[in-house]
Order: structure tokens, then sequence, then C-alpha cells
């Protein structure tokens, strides 16, 4: 499921296909899913090769930024991926910025990606409880001031909703 295109069609392979394999597992960390399924290796490897993911923005509450960044990543072509990890890297720190301009997570970008590289599952598992309980109380917040923030109330528990369809 995370293998690249040229990879599954058994081309050449570069540095970037561990580009587009980070692009899976990013997808796969934002939605919880992987964006390429079926019930066989040959059905999987016929959606890498022929078949575009669905679209991040549908399975996840993303900024553009974010959305465009993982679309680079899973690129069919690897012309169009980025040329390397210092080029993700540097737009993964453009997207945490339109994420919190007030650099929240760039402060806490370090500890953020070591307790990811140390036990990815469990920092996953983590970081999705901490957003259905953050949006959760933005959305009682809200609720709490009356009609004038109901809109934004909404929005809120849409989103934990979205995180969480069965709370």
């Amino acid at each position: 499921a995370y293998m690249s295109p040229e990879q599954a069609a058994g081309k050449d392979v570069d540095h970037r296909t561990d580009i587009y394999s980070l692009g899976v597992m990013t997808y796969e960390l934002l939605t919880g899913v992987k964006p390429f399924q079926g019930a066989t290796y040959s059905e999987i490897r016929d959606q890498i090769i022929n078949h575009d993911p669905p679209a991040l923005g549908k399975r996840a509450p993303v900024t553009p930024e974010i959305e465009s960044l993982v679309d680079r990543m899973l690129a069919k072509d690897p012309d169009r991926r980025f040329a390397s990890m210092r080029h993700v890297l540097r737009s993964i720190e453009d997207c945490m910025e339109t994420l919190d301009p007030t650099g929240g997570l760039i402060k806490h970008r370090r500890k953020y990606l070591t307790k990811f590289a140390q036990d990815p599952v469990a920092f996953s598992e983590e970081l999705h409880r901490t957003s259905i309980s953050s949006h959760l109380d933005r959305g009682f917040y809200f609720k709490q001031m009356g009609l004038a923030k109901m809109d934004d109330a909404v929005r809120e528990f849409r989103y934990v909703i979205f995180l969480d369809p069965d709370n």
C-alpha cells in the first residue's frame, strides 16, 4: 500500500519513491485510512498505478496548502513530486505557518516529530483524541456565547463528528 507507482509497475526507482511513500503515510495519518485499498495485492497495485487517491479534503478537514502538499507527494509521475526531502520539509513548514500564524506549532515541531518517529501509531491516536477534545471544548465554548457564535459552535461540532462519527 506504500509502494510508489513506478515501483509497483516494476520500473526504476530513485529517492522520489520514498517521497511518495511518505505521502501515503501522511494521507493515512490525516484520514485514518490508506489512499489505495483493495482485497488483494493486485487490486491495491492496480489502484496505485492507475487511479488517483480520493481527495484528501473530502476525507479530512485540511487546509488547501496541506492538500496540495500531499497531492504533490502522491503524484503518479516522479517528476511532478518534490525533488528532495528538503523541499518536502520546507513545504511542511509553510503549511504549519498557515495552520498557526502565532508559531506555536513551529515551536513544538521537534517534540511532535520526535514523538511521531518513536511510535507513529500511538502519536496519531493521541493527536486524534486531542483534536476531538479540542474541537468539542471550543464547540461548547462558542455555544455558551449564544446565538452570535452558534455558527462557530456548529463548525466545531462538525469537526468532532467528522473525526469521530460515533461521538
